[in-house]
């Protein structure tokens, strides 16, 4: 069984996704299988692993269409990624509002999660579906934040929606 990692923070411009791609490549380099998730609308893992979004599954096509995530993983020169989709930035209004929608990549990422030692989720800079969906299909998270009290702030209010997560967690 893999150990699932999202690296995540509402903030944008902290180093989620430098944190993400180097926490995965450092991973790889000592011979684990690694998964990268790119739950980001913006894509940026996406386009550093060179993964292909156009005519092919991507994060969108588990998230709303439940398309297997075997069938989503492309294995490139840099590693092995469900690669995001700029259509998920319209996931908070597309997605059916209820308890599950938190659920869709936990479940998609059971079927594949022990052929992968780490599963790491590069995250959005937004509270939504897409974070919220990363946060429960992890089993850890680490916060990149910047030391000022700008930064400080965000990581105590994101801390909230981090305890959101745990609380809902048990009742799915």
């Amino acid at each position: 069984m893999s150990l699932k990692i999202a690296i995540a923070n509402q903030k944008g411009g902290v180093g989620k996704t430098t944190t993400a791609l180097a926490l995965a490549s450092s991973f790889k380099r000592r011979g684990y299988r690694v998964l990268m998730v790119d739950t980001d609308p913006q894509r940026n893992s996406t386009s550093v692993y060179g993964a292909k979004v156009e005519e092919t599954p991507t994060l969108y096509d588990i998230i709303m269409s439940s398309h297997p995530a075997e069938k989503c993983v492309q294995h490139t020169g840099y590693g092995d990624i469900i690669p995001g989709d700029e259509l998920l930035r319209d996931a908070d209004h597309d997605v059916r509002q209820d308890l599950r929608q938190f659920l869709h990549i936990a479940n998609a990422i059971k079927e594949i999660e022990d052929s992968y030692d780490y599963i790491i989720y590069d995250t959005p800079p937004h509270v939504g579906v897409l974070l919220r969906n990363t946060m429960m299909a992890s089993d850890k998270i680490i916060i990149p934040c910047t030391c000022d009290g700008f930064g400080v702030q965000g990581m105590a209010d994101f801390y909230e929606t981090v305890k959101e997560c745990q609380d809902v967690r048990p009742q799915l």
